[in-house]
């Protein structure tokens, strides 16, 4: 898996904190990034684009990232799979890490991001869910079975 082959989705309400996420992801050599101002636009773009990994801020109005999150789970049924969701905020209270668990967001990031940290997350998110739509060509090294099998929450303060 190349990050070139990968497909993002950056939601966001703040344009300038999206446009850094953006610029992050494109610097990792994530070519393929489609971007939403709020949870229903994030919607639409996840039926369009169909991402691999979908990079969430769970507090905006006037649909937010825990809305989006329980739409797409309630739409489970009708996808092939759902992408994983790493959640973007400047609160990592309890709370909201709580409510991210139990939705089972991917991972946790805390503003500002650093590209390592943005990093860390993607590739813990990927090596997760594997190619979730059949489409990556054979590479010459698969990602580590120990890593597609864990299912631990990994939080990046």
């Amino acid at each position: 898996m190349l990050y070139a082959d990968i497909r993002a989705l950056v939601i966001d309400d703040k344009h300038f904190s999206r446009m850094t996420t953006v610029r992050l992801l494109r610097a990792m050599g994530i070519r393929k990034v489609a971007e939403a101002a709020d949870g229903a636009s994030g919607l639409e773009a996840y039926a369009t684009h169909w991402p691999h990994v979908v990079i969430c801020v769970p507090e905006m109005k006037p649909v937010d990232g825990i809305v989006f999150m329980q739409t797409l789970l309630a739409e489970k049924k009708h996808l092939v799979r759902v992408a994983p969701v790493i959640f973007l905020s400047d609160d990592a209270g309890e709370t909201l890490v709580a409510q991210a668990r139990a939705l089972g967001v991917s991972g946790f990031l805390r503003k500002p991001i650093s590209m390592a940290s943005l990093r860390r997350q993607v590739d813990f998110a990927l090596e997760r869910t594997g190619d979730l739509y059949g489409e990556w060509a054979v590479q010459d090294e698969a990602p580590p079975l120990a890593a597609t099998a864990s299912l631990t929450y990994q939080l990046s303060l």
